[in-house]
C-alpha cells in the first residue's frame, strides 16, 4: 500500500508542477520542435548551424557548460520576470544556483552523449535512436540523472537550508524523493531523447538545453512539493527558514 501511495503522490507532485510551468512548457516545447523540423526540412538550416558546431567541437565540455548556463539560468531567469506564480522567493540565487548546477550537468551529460556514439555509433536511424533513448532513459537517468537532480532540488525547494534539508529528509528515498522526479522526467524526456540523438553530437547539448529550461522550473516545483512523508504539498504550505 505505502508503495502504490508513493507512486501516486509522485504523479500528483509531477503534475501539479507542469501546471505551474504550462507557459514555459509550451514556450520551450515549440522552440525544440521547430528547431529539429528546420534543420532537417528547411534548406541552408542546417548550413547556419555549422558555426555553432564548430564552436562545440573546439572547446568540448567548456562550450557545454556555458551553453548550460544558458538556458539553466538566464533563460529561466526570463521567465521569473513574466511569469510571477513560477517566481522562486529568491529568485536571482536560484538562477544563479541553477546556472552552474546546469552547466556541470550539461558537460557530463554531453560527456554520456559521446560515450553513446562509441558504444551505438552515430547513426540516426531507428534502431539507434531508441537503443541510446532506453539506455539514457532507463539506465543512465535512472542510476544518475534524477537522483542527483532530485537531491539537488530538494534542497533547493528548501531555501537551501541544510538545517531544513536534513529535517525534512524522507525516509523512503528513492520512492519518496527521487520518483516524483524520475516519473515526470520520463514522461517528457522519452519523445525528447529521441530528437537530441537524431542530431549530430555538437548540436545535442543545445537541444537538451532547450527541454532543459523548462525541466529546471519543473524541477523547483518538485522539489519544493516533496514533503517530508512524501506526500503532495503545495509551495505555499511549506514554512520558509534560512540556514
Amino acid at each position: 500500500m505505502k508503495f502504490a501511495e508513493d507512486i501516486r503522490a509522485a504523479f500528483r507532485i509531477g503534475l501539479a508542477s507542469a501546471r505551474a510551468n504550462l507557459v514555459p512548457m509550451i514556450v520551450l516545447w515549440m522552440m525544440a520542435l521547430v528547431l529539429a523540423v528546420a534543420y532537417y526540412r528547411v534548406p541552408g538550416a542546417a548550413k547556419m548551424l555549422c558555426p555553432v558546431r564548430d564552436l562545440m567541437a573546439q572547446y568540448g565540455w567548456g562550450a557545454a557548460f556555458l551553453s548550460m548556463v544558458f538556458y539553466c539560468g538566464v533563460l529561466p531567469g526570463l521567465f521569473f520576470l513574466f511569469v510571477r506564480e513560477i517566481r522562486p522567493p529568491r529568485p536571482w540565487m536560484t538562477c544563479a544556483l541553477q546556472g552552474f548546477w546546469g552547466g556541470a550537468m550539461g558537460s557530463i551529460c554531453n560527456a554520456f552523449f559521446a560515450v553513446q556514439d562509441v558504444l551505438f555509433g552515430a547513426g540516426a536511424d531507428v534502431q539507434t535512436l531508441f537503443t541510446k533513448m532506453a539506455v539514457d532513459q532507463f539506465v543512465w537517468t535512472v542510476l544518475f540523472v534524477s537522483p542527483a537532480t532530485a537531491v539537488y532540488f530538494f534542497w533547493v525547494g528548501r531555501d537551501c537550508s541544510w538545517r531544513r534539508t536534513r529535517h525534512e529528509w524522507p525516509r523512503r528515498f528513492y520512492r519518496q524523493l527521487v520518483l516524483p522526479n524520475l516519473l515526470p522526467n520520463w514522461c517528457v524526456a522519452i519523445p525528447v531523447n529521441l530528437v537530441i540523438y537524431a542530431f549530430p553530437l555538437p548540436l545535442r547539448i543545445h537541444i537538451l538545453g532547450l527541454t532543459s529550461a523548462f525541466w529546471m522550473l519543473m524541477c523547483l516545483q518538485i522539489g519544493t512539493r516533496t514533503g517530508v512523508s512524501g506526500s503532495f504539498s503545495t509551495p505555499a504550505s511549506s514554512s520558509r527558514s534560512s540556514s
